[in-house]
């Protein structure tokens, strides 16, 4: 819920918003990221957000917007507008709303790869705040994004994590393990069993083979335990 509201402020100022509107967003944002009330729990009952420093009524119902449908009409509306690129343009160094807002004034600059291209052409020679320094720094950024492409914030792996319990994968883990568990199972106490004779040696012998026959005797049980512990049912 905090990106939402951090990525709606940053759309706003972006559109040239109320800047009071702008810092509401932001507040919440921050509340939102700092408090430890379970968000989604206590959406049904404003007056358990209200209670939530930096959280006023429009927020609230923000929060319930989000905990309802998984998004801000708002957000959704200014993405229509410029395009979910802007989103991943801020996540260049260097890169505010402010700068981002003047590439989408000056040149319609909305993704990475308008930029990309923008700067190969020298389009963005003569913009404010563009000098040769900056674009290199913009270039640089691309290459690192670009690089970068397919790892997973935490909150995007949780949300593929649940798609993938949803989607009943567990289920067929699941069942391998049980395919695999018996013949494991039985191969390990076979090889215990094998060490039995090790414990009826005598004299030398035994001395010598009755600590290692011990230690591979508890080891292999605690195994087979374990097995029959942490394999899935």
């Amino acid at each position: 819920m905090a990106r939402l509201l951090a990525e709606t402020a940053d759309l706003l100022e972006i559109d040239g918003g109320d800047s009071f509107r702008i810092r509401s967003y932001r507040r919440a944002a921050e509340a939102a990221e700092q408090t430890t009330v379970d968000l989604t729990a206590a959406a049904p009952d404003a007056a358990r957000l209200l209670e939530i420093p930096g959280i006023g009524k429009g927020m609230a119902a923000n929060l319930q917007a989000i905990a309802a449908t998984g998004t801000l009409p708002l957000r959704e509306e200014l993405l229509a507008k410029y395009g979910s690129g802007l989103l991943e343009l801020l996540k260049l160094p260097g890169m505010g709303p402010k700068t981002v807002a003047l590439l989408w004034s000056a040149a319609q600059i909305s993704s990475i790869d308008a930029l990309a291209e923008a700067i190969e052409a020298g389009r963005l020679s003569g913009l404010p705040r563009m000098g040769e320094k900056q674009i290199e720094k913009l270039r640089k950024g691309i290459e690192d994004f670009r690089k970068s492409v397919g790892r997973f914030r935490i909150d995007e792996a949780e949300d593929s994590a649940q798609r993938i319990i949803q989607s009943g994968i567990p289920s067929s883990i699941s069942g391998a393990a049980q395919e695999v568990g018996g013949p494991m199972f039985y191969s390990t106490l076979i090889f215990l069993i094998a060490f039995l004779p090790l414990f009826t040696m005598q004299g030398v012998e035994g001395a010598i083979f009755s600590p290692m026959s011990h230690t591979y005797a508890y080891a292999l049980t605690i195994a087979i335990l374990l097995a029959v512990m942490l394999s899935p049912v």
